[in-house]
């Protein structure tokens, strides 16, 4: 295991408790109506900036913050246990309770550091859902924002992208992603480190030239003031497009509202045709790549021109796939329900330690622990050879041995007409009311269309 040596800080101030808690105060309240518990989880890898922010967190106001930490052991390197122990060593000393939460998913394929980096904000939330944290705390700062727009740049991406990261980001109904420190030079968290003694862990990963975010860091450290001038001039302007954008589409989903946009029971979307035709040409692409990824169940939406296809293909009355939906236009109504393609939604484990498993990103699920056993699982519908084209995709329950325990109701009462009755999955919300909304400004009627994808 390598530690960082000294931090060269010069006069730089490092950050108090007093800053974490002035940045929570201003970028908090912007989702507080999103994230019911004030208790926070730090993403905690023993690097400079995350352990530095967990010192900071450990000084927080107990009775108005509770403080948890978590380390996610990618198990890439020997080191990474050895380090992972080194970190809970410190909340030890902290008094922060700490988990370590193992990742062994790496196939060989790929991108490692996409990968790497999925698994941990996937670990890191289920801790939070496991101890009722209502936010994930990173230790991303000025440089850090800096490397994404110039990443953003080098790829050719349009404002979304060099916008950089965004201080909130719902990761879930009830957990935001908070990155406090995004303006702030690293020099003032790495003064924390001095002041408080104590030693910062050296990943090699991020001194390898083979790693795009090292290339474009080193080159951020080579350019003059003028450069770095320019390229925050460029990551601000995006950012106010970016916002300008949010509101558009705030304002748009407002309207479809109003015009008759509804969530059916089996996460289908249907709304008015008639809609499109009255839309700013500038909000119509991304209202409908929304709603195309959520129904679809997809992590990323669609390129924009195929977006701008499929919208003069339903103003036409045609009816297309993209992004694992199928949008049809029937009438004055546009369907778009989830594709079931050549193997169906990718199945996945059922809820484990009371935490509530997500299907396909279109569906949260639950049930008492111990319930149906620990080899059960979630899968759809027409894997079992059954159903129609609105079933088809839907949640069913499997025991270890295959057998259909349990399904959504769409699909338990088909199966009841059938003489093959089962249980119906009680605890389930929809989640694309939340996917269509995430990170959007509020507007009337938001608060409880985002409370329909909450399981009571």
């Amino acid at each position: 295991m390598r530690f960082r040596g000294t931090f060269e800080t010069g006069d730089v101030e490092p950050l108090k408790s007093a800053d974490l808690t002035e940045r929570l105060d201003a970028i908090w309240p912007q989702t507080a109506s999103r994230c019911e518990a004030r208790t926070i989880l730090v993403a905690v890898s023993g690097g400079p900036d995350s352990l530095a922010l967990l010192a900071l967190a450990a000084d927080l106001d107990a009775r108005r913050y509770v403080v948890r930490a978590a380390t996610v052991d990618h198990g890439l390197r020997p080191e990474a246990a050895a380090e992972a122990r080194h970190v809970a060593a410190i909340c030890r000393d902290l008094r922060v309770p700490h988990r370590t939460l193992p990742w062994r998913g790496w196939t060989g394929r790929g991108n490692l550091q996409a990968a790497a980096r999925n698994a941990r904000y996937d670990l890191v939330l289920r801790e939070a859902r496991r101890t009722g944290a209502g936010a994930i705390l990173t230790a991303h700062h000025l440089e850090d924002q800096l490397e994404t727009v110039l990443h953003a740049i080098s790829r050719g991406d349009g404002a979304e992208r060099r916008a950089g990261m965004r201080e909130t980001r719902e990761l879930d109904p009830r957990t935001v992603l908070l990155r406090p420190f995004l303006s702030v030079s690293p020099a003032r968290l790495h003064a924390v480190l001095g002041s408080q003694g104590l030693r910062a862990i050296e990943d090699p990963s991020n001194l390898d030239d083979r790693f795009a975010r090292v290339r474009h860091r080193r080159a951020i450290a080579g350019m003059s003031q003028d450069e770095r001038d320019g390229l925050l001039a460029t990551m601000k302007s995006a950012a106010r497009l970016r916002a300008e954008r949010d509101e558009r589409l705030a304002d748009a989903f407002t309207q479809f509202c109003a015009e008759g946009l509804v969530f059916d029971d089996a996460a289908c979307a249907i709304l008015p045709r008639s809609a499109f035709a009255t839309l700013d040409p500038c909000v119509a692409a991304p209202l409908l790549a929304r709603l195309l990824t959520s129904v679809g169940g997809a992590a990323h939406g669609p390129r924009r021109e195929n977006v701008d296809g499929l919208l003069s293909a339903l103003r036409e009355g045609e009816t297309r796939t993209l992004n694992g939906a199928r949008a049809s236009a029937s009438g004055d109504r546009v369907i778009m329900a989830r594709e079931f393609g050549r193997d169906g939604p990718p199945p996945c484990d059922g809820p484990r330690d009371d935490i509530p498993a997500v299907f396909d990103r279109r569906f949260e699920i639950a049930w008492p622990q111990g319930q149906h056993g620990s080899r059960a699982h979630l899968g759809a519908y027409g894997t079992t050879g059954r159903g129609d084209a609105r079933t088809r995709t839907l949640p069913c329950l499997f025991g270890g041995d295959g057998t259909l325990l349990a399904a959504h109701g769409a699909v338990a009462a088909r199966e009841e007409r059938a003489g093959r009755p089962i249980e119906t999955l009680a605890n389930l919300a929809s989640l694309l009311p939340w996917r269509c909304l995430a990170d959007l400004p509020e507007r009337p009627g938001f608060a409880s269309m985002r409370a329909r994808s909450r399981l009571r």
